[in-house]
């Protein structure tokens, strides 16, 4: 599946200036009604824009780094129609996952009996605006043409597979094996974090902390025998944690198993390590271990499953 199969210059908006995200949605809707496909649907930019708002009514499809998927899917719709825009001043009121601003929009009208297409459309979008270069290039582009010829010429490097790069979201937070114990329990707690990446100076990442970690900071080796704790229920063994905590470092008790995957892994095997495996999150790295990006189940949830 290529893009240029979907696209038509009038459905590609460059330096597009819009003031809030109610403006972008209904812009958009109105470009995606104009279509032959979206009229032969009998489908108005208020129905559109209606079913793209309901669909953010469930979750913002802001993905992050500046990219969004706004989307909704029609039982009478005979194929996809999408329209892609740059915005010349990026949106503060997208409420995206990572709470950037977005500056990069595809939006999405799919048949009901076929999401998994919609999925490889949102993959190599994602993919192509995750390319600095490529950015660069839409951003100069003065009109539909030129967006047009970009998205051509950087078609032929997006593998038409989803895989790791276009459903990852960057971190939200990183530690770094110095960082005191208590500040990392801190950022967990006011995140609502499981897990942290720790990463070195290089950005590579070399473990991470999770809340079983810090648990067991405080919890004698024996509790693991136990069977039961009533022989000794008025033991407390926060004392003992508050004291490790306040003289330790993420480094002392991060675990440096980590599962690691590269880019281009298939969402097939990322489900199967997410659900088979049982492996709450997974980091997305390059050849240089450098952190690129996360997936867990709720991402996975997110953006496959509640398609």
């Amino acid at each position: 599946m290529k893009l240029k199969r979907f696209l038509k210059e009038p459905q590609l908006l460059p330096n597009v200036e819009v003031s809030s995200k109610q403006e972008l949605l209904e812009l958009m809707s109105n470009v995606i009604a104009q279509s032959s496909i979206a009229q032969s649907s009998k489908l108005t930019t208020q129905d559109i824009l209606a079913s793209i708002l309901k669909r953010e009514e469930q979750s913002s499809t802001g993905l992050g780094d500046g990219f969004a998927f706004p989307h909704a899917r029609f039982k009478d719709l005979n194929s996809i129609v999408i329209v892609i825009a740059h915005l010349k001043t990026p949106l503060t009121d997208y409420k995206s996952a990572d709470g950037k601003p977005v500056s990069y929009a595809c939006m999405a009208i799919v048949p009901e009996s076929r999401p998994s297409e919609a999925l490889q459309i949102m993959s190599q979008v994602a993919t192509l605006f995750s390319d600095s270069a490529v950015r660069a290039n839409i951003a100069k582009a003065k009109d539909g043409n030129e967006f047009y010829q970009i998205i051509l010429a950087s078609e032929k490097l997006v593998d038409e597979v989803v895989t790791a790069q276009a459903i990852m979201r960057k971190p939200f937070l990183t530690l770094n094996e110095d960082t005191a114990l208590r500040t990392a329990t801190l950022k967990m707690s006011s995140k609502r974090l499981n897990t942290i990446p720790v990463i070195n100076d290089k950005k590579q990442i070399i473990g991470e902390v999770s809340t079983n970690s810090l648990f067991k900071l405080g919890i004698p080796d024996f509790f693991g025998q136990l069977k039961s704790v009533a022989f000794i229920k008025e033991f407390d063994p926060f004392e003992k944690y508050f004291f490790d905590e306040a003289h330790s470092k993420v480094g002392d008790i991060m675990n440096v198993d980590i599962p690691k995957v590269s880019p281009s892994t298939t969402i097939m095997e990322i489900v199967f390590m997410l659900a088979v495996k049982n492996i709450p999150k997974i980091y997305v790295v390059d050849q240089d271990d450098t952190l690129l990006g996360v997936v867990d189940k709720t991402l996975v949830l997110e953006r496959i499953i509640n398609f």
